[in-house]
């Protein structure tokens, strides 16, 4: 009976351990997102898709960092989500990689939401490049029109 009593004691021991790992696989996510200025619930695939889609005359302005420049032939954030545009309302062609890459995913939505604040598209490339420039190469991205 001691011993029986013992061992439930030792189980009840390690109660912590089921609070305690979520919360550190909360913390782990939160830390990994902000390591290039990201937040993980900040934007999602779904939201970026529809804000490029919505907002791609000003992303085209945009630089990437996550290296698709080089591999992909990217020249801006746009060409992570759009392959092809058609004038008049014709179909939009998308591409996978933005759907695929999280960084790609942040940027848009930290464009967005300098954007919003008021900034001009020259601000948000300074803004967006301070970030993200010391992480990986840019896409060979246009500058935006002077106003």
């Amino acid at each position: 009976p001691q011993r029986r009593l013992q061992r439930r004691n030792e189980g009840t021991r390690q109660w912590w351990l089921y609070l305690a790992i979520p919360a550190l696989i909360i913390v782990v996510v939160g830390v990994g997102a902000s390591l290039y200025g990201g937040s993980p619930t900040a934007f999602g695939v779904k939201e970026a898709y529809a804000y490029v889609e919505e907002h791609g005359q000003d992303l085209q302005y945009i630089p990437c960092f996550c290296g698709c420049g080089e591999h992909d032939g990217h020249t801006s954030i746009h060409d992570c989500f759009v392959k092809r545009q058609h004038l008049a309302g014709g179909p939009v062609v998308y591409d996978e990689h933005g759907a695929n890459c999280d960084m790609c995913v942040d940027i848009v939505g930290q464009s967005s939401n300098i954007i919003q604040e008021g900034k001009t598209l020259r601000e948000v490339r300074q803004s967006i490049t301070s970030k993200y420039g010391s992480i990986g190469p840019s896409t060979n991205t246009p500058p935006p029109p002077v106003p």
